[in-house]
């Protein structure tokens, strides 16, 4: 968690998910992936100074956010 409300989890075929009311609700987030290309998301950390995130998956796949997690390419 970014802090008391924003978080994100992470699981298999590229899910990350995005809560912004502390865990009441969840919502997926639109991951672009190589078509046919099945992955796990590990691991996803923000840093809430600098609004800049990373999420890791397998294969060594990354996405980057530039905007505290709102988007991620």
């Amino acid at each position: 968690f970014l802090d008391t409300q924003r978080g994100w989890a992470t699981g298999m075929e590229a899910t990350l998910l995005q809560t912004t009311d502390g865990g009441a609700t969840w919502s997926k987030v639109q991951v672009d992936t190589p078509k046919g290309f099945a992955l796990a998301i590990y691991d996803v950390a923000v840093d809430g100074n600098s609004n800049v995130g990373w999420a890791v998956g397998n294969n060594g796949f990354l996405l980057n956010s530039m905007d505290a997690g709102q988007s991620w390419q």
